[in-house]
């Protein structure tokens, strides 16, 4: 009786949430190398030909820029201590109430705009087709109850399993491809599930994070992380010289603090004082939320605060990397295929759980 009131509500779940869980595992898997394809596909504007030249300070080539570009913000500035690295400007442009962010990206050696990123909004819109459907509050609620179903439907298919489980435990995470019909449909449906169910209990455990706020400060509190909460500022528009001098004076004192050790760094412009934050990569970071942040005021010249991810405590480290764990890239790169084999195999799972149910139904 136990066991048949678990089979009835894998039925139902996997029938309301199957076409759902499609798209999400799709679209995820997608995800799982975009920072690999972007590289990729936009090698001519993230790198530039070495030069034995020196690189043009960035107060130059913000110059240079205002000139070009007199009517657009600059809201942030991104740079790499990689020689042959790009770097780029992102701006808002402003109309009325409207307001268009753009990246402009720029060779370091001769301050001429390179190419636009390729790909970037395709990969925006399959984020917002893995978060929200394209529907946002709505898709949002969907996708969160699409993935509780995931963990309930993982957690009924181990009660279903369990009598064959502990007589043939070996066995059932195997299937033979001599086998037809409905007995194929079932025996390949339990043991890809076996096998797969610890990836899709993490991936559903993490990002359910991202669904539901609940469960996220939840898991902050048991995890002993004060959750940060984002704010949203307007940008001002960089029109005098002083205020320039200001931008290389501060990006002097960073690189000296941390002595040019870096990959990576994105400083925001302050909207208002005289206060700046970089956010930075170490040159051996594992993955991309290994980020390092150092605040500055440039008035005083001193360092506000230099926050470095290898000194924060272990349950801070595993907050601040939730969408690479959930994407598998903190793992490198044996997690991220793992992750990316496991969202294309749920598809199989969706098909072949939906042919047993009509297979029965039919008889």
């Amino acid at each position: 009786m136990f066991r048949k009131a678990f089979r009835k509500i894998h039925l139902i779940l996997g029938l309301i949430s199957g076409l759902i869980l499609i798209i999400i595992a799709g679209s995820g898997a997608v995800l799982s190398f975009e920072k690999e394809i972007m590289n990729s596909i936009n090698k001519d504007i993230y790198t530039v030909p070495l030069s034995n030249k020196e690189k043009i300070p960035i107060i130059k080539l913000l110059e240079g820029f205002k000139k070009k570009k007199p009517n657009l913000e600059i809201t942030a500035i991104s740079f790499s201590n990689i020689k042959s690295s790009s770097l780029y400007f992102k701006t808002i442009k402003r109309d009325g109430d409207k307001k268009q962010v753009s990246k402009y990206y720029i060779n370091p050696y001769t301050g001429e705009f390179l190419a636009q990123e390729k790909r970037e909004d395709f990969f925006r819109t399959v984020e917002r087709l893995h978060r929200t459907l394209l529907f946002n509050d709505m898709g949002k609620h969907l996708v969160g109850f699409s993935v509780l179903s995931l963990l309930i439907l993982t957690f009924s298919g181990v009660v279903m399993s369990f009598p064959r489980l502990k007589k043939r435990f070996f066995k059932s995470l195997t299937f033979s491809f001599k086998s037809k019909g409905q007995h194929f449909l079932k025996s390949s449906h339990s043991s890809f599930a076996m096998w797969l169910m610890p990836f899709y209990l993490f991936a559903a455990l993490s990002g359910l994070n991202w669904s539901y706020s609940w469960y996220s400060n939840a898991f902050y509190k048991i995890m002993g992380v004060e959750k940060v909460q984002r704010t949203t500022n307007k940008s001002i528009k960089i029109q005098k010289d002083s205020k320039l001098d200001e931008v290389g004076s501060a990006i002097a004192i960073f690189e000296r603090e941390v002595r040019n050790k870096y990959i990576y760094s994105l400083v925001k412009l302050p909207t208002n004082g005289t206060v700046y934050s970089f956010i930075y990569l170490d040159e051996n970071a594992k993955h991309r939320r290994e980020r390092n942040k150092l605040v500055l005021d440039i008035k005083t010249k001193k360092i506000l605060k230099h926050e470095r991810f290898e000194k924060k405590p272990l349950n801070e480290q595993i907050m601040i990397s939730m969408l690479t764990l959930h994407t598998g890239e903190y793992f490198g790169i044996f997690g991220q295929v793992i992750l990316f084999i496991s969202s294309l195999l749920l598809p199989f799972l969706v098909i072949t759980g939906f042919l047993i149910y009509a297979r029965k139904k039919r008889k």
